[in-house]
């Protein structure tokens, strides 16, 4: 069973318990978005993000400084076996969103 959770606490719990989180740039020229994991840092609303100074995902932000992004993270993952393979389940807490990245 899931279910959206709306408290801003539980939100933030997740965040803190999580350790990385997935980060989905603009599609690229064949339309692909580009979607790369990154340790972080959470702090009055806010992600810090650890980066190498060269890379792809630098080249987003000299197109443009502010880049549109969606993001995903999750915590206590717990595989749940069936009898069968279409029976196992996943049981786990996450935080899926969008917001604007920035160097």
């Amino acid at each position: 069973m899931s279910y959206e959770i709306k408290e801003l606490s539980k939100i933030h719990d997740i965040i803190k318990s999580s350790q990385s989180v997935r980060i989905a740039f603009p599609p690229d020229e064949d339309g692909y978005p580009y979607i790369l994991p990154f340790t972080f840092g959470f702090e009055n609303n806010t992600f810090y993000f650890h980066s190498n100074k060269k890379g792809r995902k630098l080249d987003f932000f000299k197109e443009q400084p502010k880049v549109k992004v969606g993001f995903q993270l999750d915590t206590d993952l717990k595989l749940v076996l069936g009898k069968r393979s279409c029976d196992c389940d996943i049981k786990y807490r996450s935080v899926v969103g969008a917001g604007i990245a920035e160097l």
